[in-house]
């Protein structure tokens, strides 16, 4: 993927977004991911970290919670353009989680 540095601008300060929500889980006793989605023109959908233990949950993964957070807010058309960082790894294409969750 080759990024202009106006779009690497981006990526770093998305990316600055989920290590602060990492510091966030790390604060609550949680495994340190935190993770921001976001749509195609670059608007902030959510921005979540870890909850497994504060929730109860063993799927409660950042990326899920921004996923589930976010699904009011997109339509199934918009999908495909969604981006999701993360401080562990980048997801290029979340879609087949958020369209399981809007059957």
């Amino acid at each position: 993927m080759n990024l202009t540095l106006s779009e690497m601008q981006k990526h770093e300060y998305w990316m600055g977004l989920a290590l602060q929500q990492a510091r966030n889980a790390a604060e609550n006793d949680e495994v340190p991911v935190g993770a921001v989605l976001v749509d195609k023109e670059g608007k902030e959908l959510a921005q979540r970290y870890n909850q497994k233990e504060m929730l109860h949950n063993s799927i409660a993964h950042a990326e899920i919670l921004c996923i589930s957070r976010s699904l009011r807010q997109i339509t199934k058309l918009e999908i495909k353009g969604l981006y999701s960082l993360c401080d562990s790894r980048a997801l290029h294409d979340v879609s087949g989680s958020i369209n399981s969750g809007k059957d």
